[in-house]
């Protein structure tokens, strides 16, 4: 109980410390979450680019009320409006084996302090992907996946969960889950379209890089340089 406790207080701190800053700097704390289980010999460790966008990461575990896992905690606060890419590995603190899960998480700020968050998490074991991209088809635009450059990654499912289920137009998030099949290099397409005219220019896309060794380990990036290009890639669907 004294664990808890503490750790909920050290929370509270790290918190209040982000909001501070957050307020000299007129800009809400970035907050990252991620599951983990340390007594399976894992943890979450991040790596970032220091851009001028992020200050470095205050990070806290959180113990869960069952002791079978918990939060590992992330808070950054924000200097300036640009964009992020925060890399988070889950994997053992020793060795140089591949971590069993990585996440990269994309951070835009603007300048009205709004944020736009983007993630891609990928599970070595299964080979799989799964990206998260903020929508709300209610405006008429949503995600489209089209497809990767070298036909080597199948869609295996996509769909849509609203942030509120009784509150229409708020958003929500969608989500793709995508196999690797082969070991090479490959870019994933995400456009975010009009649903009502097929022809219209996409509005923004989302480009991400995987990198895959012949042990189907899986490395990711995102492609900032593609976005906004006219990219045709082949789409491999699900039965």
């Amino acid at each position: 109980m004294a664990r808890a406790k503490l750790a909920a207080a050290l929370a509270l701190l790290m918190l209040l410390c982000c909001c501070a800053i957050a307020e000299e700097t007129q800009f809400d704390p970035v907050h990252v979450s991620l599951w983990g289980e340390p007594a399976s010999g894992y943890e979450w460790t991040c790596e970032y680019e220091d851009n001028g966008v992020l200050d470095a990461p205050m990070e806290e575990y959180v113990e869960g009320a069952d002791g079978s896992g918990g939060s590992y905690d992330f808070y950054f606060g924000v200097r300036a409006p640009g964009r992020v890419h925060l890399l988070f590995s889950y994997g053992v603190s020793w060795g140089i084996e591949a971590p069993a899960r990585s996440a990269l998480c994309t951070v835009t700020v603007r300048e009205d302090g709004t944020q736009d968050v983007r993630w891609a998490e990928c599970f070595t074991d299964d080979r799989l992907v799964e990206v998260r991209l903020p929508s709300n088809p209610t405006t008429g635009w949503n995600w489209d996946y089209a497809g990767d450059s070298a036909g080597s990654v199948s869609l295996l499912r996509e769909d849509y969960v609203p942030y509120y289920e009784d509150l229409e137009g708020a958003g929500g998030v969608t989500t793709y889950e995508l196999q690797v099949d082969a070991p090479g290099e490959t870019l994933l397409l995400f456009n975010h379209a009009s649903m009502w005219d097929p022809f219209a220019a996409a509005e923004e896309s989302y480009v991400l890089r995987l990198v895959v060794s012949e042990e189907m380990e899986i490395s990711m990036s995102v492609d900032d340089e593609l976005e906004g290009m006219e990219l045709l890639f082949p789409v491999d669907e699900a039965e």
